[in-house]
């Protein structure tokens, strides 16, 4: 059986823990008649974590209306507490879809806002879109959201989708969804990629922005 390495030490994978929160991935597709998907780097995640594929909803969108209804439904059925958007963005920070719509800033923050009420945490798998103007509309109309993650820059899918799964990974492992702890996770995964999110010029731009009370704590990986 194959071992995984955990803080130095090596160990099987774990069984299925109950009481895991659950979450919604919505996907765009990046090109036409391309395979390429964040799903099996997820599927990978729960599989070493022992945990089942149900821990969260995938969904492919194309359209605003796809968008917003998946989201909309999976977060009130299911009570996911985090929505991960994957697909291109451009560079006045607008989510873009394979059919060729654009998801503005307030599209999605009205989506965001009549999303379920278990809904904590936004992270945007895209291009651009994880700018603090960002955060900010959806902290506005989402009173129960707690935090907004993302990038600022232009990136790389695999080094971005790695890094994504790093903070999943470390999310899905505690029980603690609490606003200290995202703050931990996320000093940890950057941490962690210092020279990979932090390069001058060409880094991934990650940023998170995590609203504790009446404040929005920013971290970013920008020198």
């Amino acid at each position: 059986m194959r071992k995984l390495r955990e803080g130095g030490a090596e160990k099987s994978a774990r069984a299925p823990r109950a009481g895991v929160a659950r979450f919604a991935v919505l996907e765009s597709r990046w090109a036409r008649r391309s395979a390429l998907s964040v799903k099996p780097a997820f599927d990978l995640v729960l599989a070493a974590q022992g945990l089942p594929a149900d821990t969260y909803e995938y969904e492919m969108v194309a359209s605003r209306a796809a968008l917003r209804e998946a989201a909309i439904r999976i977060t009130r059925s299911e009570r996911a507490q985090v929505l991960y958007l994957a697909c291109h963005g451009n560079r006045r920070g607008e989510l873009v879809l394979h059919g060729g719509e654009v998801v503005s800033r307030d599209f999605l923050a009205r989506t965001v806002a009549l999303c379920g009420p278990s809904l904590r945490g936004l992270y945007l798998g895209a291009c651009f879109a994880g700018r603090k103007a960002m955060a900010q509309a959806m902290f506005e109309q989402s009173p129960n959201l707690r935090w907004v993650m993302g990038y600022s820059r232009e990136i790389d899918f695999i080094d971005s989708t790695a890094l994504d799964m790093m903070f999943f990974r470390r999310w899905m492992d505690s029980p603690d969804r609490s606003v200290k702890r995202i703050k931990t996770i996320v000093a940890d995964v950057m941490d962690l990629n210092a020279s990979l999110v932090a390069r001058d010029g060409d880094g991934l731009g990650f940023a998170a922005y995590v609203r504790q009370r009446d404040e929005i704590y920013t971290y970013k990986s920008e020198k």
